[in-house]
């Protein structure tokens, strides 16, 4: 009996510890900073691309001088 007891107890503990971390919030703004980060990384990737391909097409006809 004193054996059920103690894993009663012992699944308490680990349940009142997951709810614990289940209400911290720290890692849901890490997850959310994340997201935008890579949105703002995808932004800028296809922003210099499209420069790029401008800049190029300006530089074309120059390449074919030399």
């Amino acid at each position: 009996m004193c054996i059920k007891k103690s894993n009663d107890e012992s699944a308490l503990k680990m349940l009142k510890l997951l709810l614990k971390d289940l209400s911290n919030e720290r890692g849901a703004t890490a997850v959310e900073y994340a997201i935008m980060t890579s949105l703002i990384a995808a932004v800028i990737v296809g922003a210099v691309t499209s420069f790029g391909l401008k800049v190029r097409s300006l530089f074309e006809p120059l390449m074919g001088a030399f």
